[in-house]
C-alpha cells in the first residue's frame, strides 16, 4: 500500500496520536534487509518511521501477515528543506487487535519494479493479552 502525501487532516491526526505502548523503529539499514522483533500487548500501537525520498521514484509498500494487526495511520513527510531530492520519512502506525504472532513486511520499491526492493524491513510481532 502506498499512501503518498497525507492531507493536512490525516497528517494532523497521525501527529496527535497517543501511542498506548510507544515503540518507534527508525530503520536506516546499512544493508538491503533488516529484521526487527517486537513484543506488544493487545491494544498497543507500534510506530514505524522509515527514510523516504519520493523524488527517486521509490515508495514504501507494506504487507501484513494476518489481521492481528490493523494499520491505523500512514503518512509520508517531505524533507525539511526546499532542496529538490531532500530525504523525508514515511510513517506507519499499527494497532495490535488480537493475541498471537503477526508480522509486517515493508519494501522500498519503484512501482514499475515491485519484485526488486532496494530495502526490505521485516517486523515480527508477538501480541500478548
Amino acid at each position: 500500500m502506498a499512501a503518498g502525501l497525507c492531507g493536512p487532516a490525516a497528517a494532523q491526526q497521525a501527529e496527535n496520536r497517543t501511542v498506548i505502548e510507544p515503540l518507534t523503529v527508525e530503520a536506516i539499514p546499512e544493508t538491503d534487509r533488516m529484521s526487527v522483533s517486537v513484543d506488544i500487548g493487545i491494544g498497543g500501537e507500534i510506530e514505524v518511521i522509515l527514510p523516504a525520498q519520493a523524488t527517486t521514484g521509490f515508495e514504501w509498500q507494506a504487507e501484513r501477515a494476518n489481521d492481528l494487526l490493523r494499520l491505523v495511520a500512514e503518512c509520508e513527510y517531505p524533507g525539511d528543506t526546499d532542496r529538490l531530492g531532500s530525504a523525508g520519512t514515511h510513517r506507519f502506525i499499527y494497532r495490535a487487535e488480537s493475541a498471537g504472532l503477526s508480522g509486517v513486511t515493508l519494501r522500498y520499491v519503484q512501482p514499475w519494479e515491485p519484485d526488486e526492493p532496494a530495502i526490505t524491513v521485516e517486523l515480527t510481532i508477538t501480541i500478548t493479552e
